[in-house]
């Protein structure tokens, strides 16, 4: 089974701006995309990735929610990708 994921943007840029995180380029950065994939999937015109969920979960959920997926999932990040 697939699951079409889309941004709510509103809530997105509500919890966004509650850490300080006001413009496209600063969200994007605490993401870890690229500010065009972010502008996009602020508009509705993406599809999201599963690295582009996770690290919005990781960045804006609670320290339950942030604990909850580090229990579940095994998150390897750029530099151990790029070591290995």
């Amino acid at each position: 089974m697939t699951h079409r994921v889309t941004l709510n943007a509103a809530e997105f840029k509500r919890r966004a701006h509650a850490l300080g995180l006001f413009t496209k380029s600063e969200q994007a950065a605490a993401v870890g995309v690229h500010n065009s994939i972010h502008s996009r999937a602020l508009r509705g015109e993406r599809e999201l990735n599963v690295n582009y969920v996770i690290n919005v979960l990781l960045l804006l959920g609670d320290a339950h929610v942030r604990g909850f997926i580090r229990e579940l999932f095994v998150i390897a990040d750029d530099n151990e990708k790029a070591a290995s």
